[in-house]
């Protein structure tokens, strides 16, 4: 029958038949695994510390705060940059062309929890914004550094054999 097992395709063969399949290590399965669980580790935490109960730590928590910030949000960026949209050594991610979209997201989902900070009984403070924003564009940069691509190109499609 024309279309089944590696024969050409027919227009009643289903494009999952004629897609190449793609067969990755279990090493790198196990790292996007842990990049994943990571970014939605770090997700989570970020909620938590921004709307639960404030920490008494002392005078010297205001600078601790902005790093956290920082290094949280810079984290989130780099972990799901890695996971979704490309690292070395496997390449493209589920969400190839996502890569500036990605670093947006973060920042929009940074900002907006600091925004909502009110109703919990915290402070809204710019300089938390402006933490977040320097840790999502760090690890946005060095993510591009490692040779994260700003945009890839869509894969390229067969042209249609049906006249």
């Amino acid at each position: 029958m024309p279309g089944l097992l590696g024969g050409p395709a027919s227009p009643l063969t289903p494009y999952s038949w004629t897609v190449p399949i793609q067969t990755r290590s279990a090493r790198s399965l196990l790292l996007d695994a842990a990049l994943w669980t990571a970014s939605f580790v770090l997700f989570v935490l970020s909620i938590v510390f921004s709307w639960g109960v404030p920490p008494e730590i002392g005078p010297h928590f205001d600078w601790v705060d902005k790093a956290w910030h920082f290094l949280g949000y810079g984290a989130l960026t780099g972990t799901l940059l890695l996971a979704a949209v490309w690292r070395p050594g496997r390449g493209r991610g589920r969400f190839p062309r996502a890569g500036l979209s990605v670093a947006l997201l973060v920042l929009a989902v940074a900002w907006l929890t600091e925004a909502l900070q009110s109703p919990f009984g915290r402070d809204v403070e710019t300089m938390d914004a402006l933490a977040d924003l320097a840790g999502v564009t760090l690890s946005f940069a060095g993510w591009r550094a490692l040779g994260g691509p700003l945009r890839t190109q869509p894969h390229k499609t067969r042209p249609s054999t049906r006249g």
